[in-house]
């Protein structure tokens, strides 16, 4: 007897769906029998959707497809992938928020004056979990995100700050995690959202150069917020690994369980190494996972050898670590040298 694809469970199907894009399925599938007609108008079926606006063909099915609220309110993830920002996502959002009834997860990048339609759909989506958004930061963005007692996962990135920002409210985010891209430097943004996310567990920040100057003073200010944060993970390919920043380690070290940072290329000194080794490796010992990346060089005099020794001996004694501490650590030292520097990498892991 032949095998035909009906003869698969209609369950199987519903899965392999899961992981195709909404047009991709009703473009191959679409009145190809009964049998699949049954399974496209199945409740049971969700939908991952992508918007785009430079696709003719796309965009004519985009409009059977979204004028059935079956269709809408099916949509579980929507990822806005225009090229450029377009004007067609945050229309799309606004005229269909009440529509998108079972949306968790929502990918999207505005322009400024696309603030205020996405800031009204924002407010009528109240199954969204999971919201990754690219776009200036305004008061009304903020509190449209602060506002949605659904959201749990934040991804929030902005390259500058359109107005000035005076948020006070007494509203609590239910936010457990936070990723944070800052273009723009902002140490008070990062502030204002901390001071409204009393749950938060985990904490991701890249590219802001701020946070290594104002580690310490940022959780100081925001330390009784921070009774469930047990993740934060640092990164920035422009800042510094100062010595002042190792030294501020001591201010997460009683909440913080896992630790990541990843910092540089950048210019040391050899007093960065002097504190790492001396002054915050028993802080790091005490984190129970940790995993430190940082890269950097060393300006080395040929005619002085004293700091060539000096990173010889820092060398030895981080490497040696690795037999201490029950061995939880694995710790990797390379190097290259060049005419007048020293190129140096450092990965420490805690596991």
């Amino acid at each position: 007897m032949k095998t035909r694809v009906e003869h698969l469970p209609i369950e199987l199907w519903i899965s392999i769906f899961h992981y195709l894009e909404v047009h991709d399925i009703f473009q191959a599938f679409i009145n190809l029998n009964r049998y699949f007609d049954h399974i496209l108008a199945s409740n049971h079926l969700s939908f991952y959707v992508k918007l785009k606006n430079n696709n003719k063909n796309y965009n004519q099915l985009s409009m059977t497809l979204f004028q059935s609220n079956t269709i809408l309110n099916r949509i579980i993830y929507i990822e806005g992938v225009a090229q450029g920002h377009s004007q067609h996502i945050p229309q799309f959002l606004h005229t269909n928020a009440d529509k998108l009834i079972r949306l968790r997860s929502l990918n999207i990048k505005i322009r400024l004056r696309q603030e205020t339609l996405t800031c009204k759909a924002l407010e009528v989506l109240k199954s969204l979990e999971y919201l990754s958004i690219e776009c200036a930061i305004t008061q009304p963005i903020i509190e449209a995100i602060l506002s949605m007692t659904s959201l749990r996962v934040c991804k929030l990135i902005y390259q500058y700050v359109s107005t000035s920002i005076n948020y006070t409210s007494n509203r609590q985010s239910n936010i457990e995690v936070l990723f944070i891209k800052d273009y723009y430097n902002q140490h008070s943004i990062t502030n204002i959202l901390l001071a409204h996310m009393p749950k938060l567990k985990r904490l991701e920040i890249s590219e802001s150069t701020s946070i290594f100057n104002n580690l310490e003073l940022w959780f100081n200010d925001n330390y009784v917020l921070f009774e469930k944060l047990e993740t934060i993970k640092i990164k920035s390919s422009t800042s510094e690994p100062t010595t002042s920043f190792f030294k501020q380690l001591h201010s997460i070290m009683s909440f913080v369980k896992c630790l990541y940072i990843d910092i540089g290329p950048s210019r040391w000194d050899e007093n960065l190494l002097e504190n790492l080794i001396y002054h915050s490796w028993s802080i790091i010992e005490q984190i129970q996972r940790t995993y430190i990346y940082i890269r950097g060089y060393i300006y080395i005099d040929p005619t002085n050898n004293g700091i060539r020794k000096k990173c010889d001996n820092y060398r030895e004694i981080l490497l040696s670590k690795n037999n201490q501490s029950n061995r939880c650590f694995k710790i990797e030292w390379t190097e290259k040298c060049l005419p007048l520097s020293t190129t140096i990498e450092i990965i420490i892991l805690k596991f």
